[in-house]
């Protein structure tokens, strides 16, 4: 194999990792909240239940309201 075909299978198995990262990190991610019980804090009904206290949040840190909608 030349140095010039090496490089090109070296950049397509780097490519292909680039290719699924967002869905690894993201699986990551679901298996961290789950297996740390945070998914019983993130439901609808406890947005609902703490929903003053989420508007007064936003109130107070509209800034960091903005930035973590754009983050998200």
């Amino acid at each position: 194999m030349t140095e010039t075909q090496q490089n090109d299978a070296d950049q397509k198995s780097s490519g292909s990792l680039k290719k699924y990262l967002p869905l690894i990190v993201l699986a990551a991610l679901i298996a961290l909240v789950f297996s740390m019980g945070w998914h019983k804090y993130l439901s609808l009904s406890q947005i609902a239940e703490n929903r003053e206290a989420l508007n007064g949040f936003v109130q107070d840190y509209v800034r960091v309201a903005i930035l973590v909608d754009l983050a998200v």
